[in-house]
């Protein structure tokens, strides 16, 4: 499953772990994220948040792998299948296992 949430947001719902999902409301938009997945945004922005770039400048996506997960962090005027980064942001990615462990981050190109 793909969840794409914009960093703003993401930023609001900084909540602390639980079991429940998490409801993220936004105007209109309601996007319910499972704990796990939230936790893994948690550990990829703080990946993110190393490198220094300016996260309103991003969106994030959260894709289901057979690994764990992966959350590529890219530029929100990209079409939805573009990965990596553009002539405005570089791309950058986080790769964690089921347990939400950090496995790799890196930029993409």
């Amino acid at each position: 499953m793909i969840y794409r949430l914009t960093l703003i947001i993401l930023l609001l719902a900084n909540i602390a772990s639980s079991q429940e999902p998490a409801v993220i409301t936004a105007m209109d938009h309601q996007i319910t994220v499972p704990a796990q997945q939230l936790k893994c945004l948690q550990l990829a922005l703080a990946e993110f948040d190393k490198q220094s770039l300016d996260i309103a400048q991003y969106e994030a996506a959260l894709y289901e792998i057979e690994e764990g997960y992966t959350v590529i962090f890219a530029d929100p005027t990209l079409p939805a299948s573009h990965r990596g980064g553009s002539a405005r942001v570089p791309g950058f990615e986080v790769l964690l296992d089921k347990q939400c462990r950090v496995i790799r981050a890196n930029f993409s190109r």
